[in-house]
């Protein structure tokens, strides 16, 4: 009866882990932002990530309002002589979010943002995109959410 017991919750515990990995990839629309959420099994060009967590949308939030705060920066690195860019421009990008846990166990937020005229030639849902030119047109951000620090990666000039 012991073994069964232990057996059983074995069983359950191992259900529940790959259930919690084995999850579909959700798409997030808010008034601000639209964008795909890739679970934590899910690879990244072609490599199994092991490091990989699943996001919640309050994660994905704090990431968009850092992303949001530093808008500036984004545009010093895309368009540093378009004055008339505000922060509406964000909204014409549409998001793949990836996580991953760093060594110091901080969550790390990928954002891959794709102009939605590239975007409608993708299909953003199935898998992480990589781009090895494009310029602004696709940009990847890196946010570390527990201590709000980002990098931008604009996708270089052909």
């Amino acid at each position: 009866m012991k073994r069964i017991t232990i057996l059983l919750c074995l069983l359950f515990v191992i259900n529940n882990v790959c259930t919690v990995c084995a999850q579909e990839v959700k798409h997030i629309k808010t008034c601000s932002y639209e964008g795909y959420i890739f679970p934590c099994n899910h690879p990244v060009h072609g490599f199994p990530r092991l490091n990989g967590c699943n996001l919640s949308t309050n994660q994905i939030q704090k990431a968009e309002e850092i992303l949001s705060a530093h808008f500036v920066e984004i545009k010093d690195r895309c368009r540093p002589n378009d004055a008339q860019i505000s922060k509406s421009m964000l909204k014409i990008y549409i998001r793949q979010y990836w996580g991953s846990v760093n060594e110091n166990g901080h969550v790390i937020v990928n954002i891959c943002l794709v102009k939605k005229s590239v975007a409608k030639n993708e299909n953003l849902e199935d898998d992480i995109l990589y781009f090895l030119d494009g310029g602004c047109e696709i940009i990847d951000v890196i946010v570390d959410i527990n201590e709000g620090t980002y990098s931008i990666i604009p996708h270089g000039y052909a």
